[in-house]
């Protein structure tokens, strides 16, 4: 947010949390999103966002979102994006509770 802004971080306990596949067993997940009221990512860049190397700044290397998405996905997590040019963007984290 070159310009100033605001970015909102929020949080919530998901419990019960099912996995539609043989075997599995509810969950207890941890949600963080992070919210801005930036820029925005362009809706033909969104696809590529988490990709490694993708990045539309002149002295971006492409590895910072790429880089969450892999430690994310390691932890057994997700990571998702709704945006809309010159609206902002949420980035929605979801991580399972350890026992």
């Amino acid at each position: 947010m070159a310009a100033g802004g605001v970015l909102t971080v929020s949080t919530r306990l998901e419990t019960d949390y099912h996995i539609r596949e043989p075997g599995t067993v509810a969950n207890r997940l941890i949600w963080v999103d992070l919210a801005d009221n930036g820029q925005g990512i362009a809706e033909e860049n969104l696809a590529h966002i988490f990709s490694p190397f993708f990045t539309t700044k002149v002295n971006g290397t492409g590895l910072g979102l790429a880089t969450c998405d892999r430690i994310i996905r390691e932890h057994g997590g997700t990571i998702r994006v709704e945006s809309a040019a010159g609206k902002g963007s949420t980035f929605k984290v979801s991580l399972v509770v350890a026992d």
